[in-house]
């Protein structure tokens, strides 16, 4: 999924992958941060941290692809 957001991307932006909202990898923010949630979901929170609450849920990961393509709005 990362793979395919990362072009998506404007430069320069970050882009962090956490399994779960604790953000142990990465506890500082990014541009942009994709959270694997309970049941499958996947949240999506600009300008934070994995902890941070989502602007964006989804459990279809070509949504999120689709949501990135059309500018993040």
């Amino acid at each position: 999924l990362a793979d395919r957001i990362a072009p998506l991307l404007p430069n320069p932006n970050t882009l962090h992958v956490s399994g779960c909202g604790k953000g142990c990898a990465k506890s500082g923010p990014s541009d942009v941060v994709l959270v694997g949630r309970s049941g499958g979901e996947i949240g999506i929170v600009r300008n934070g941290r994995a902890a941070d609450h989502p602007m964006q849920v989804s459990t279809d990961p070509n949504a999120v692809i689709e949501w990135f393509a059309a500018g993040m709005s």
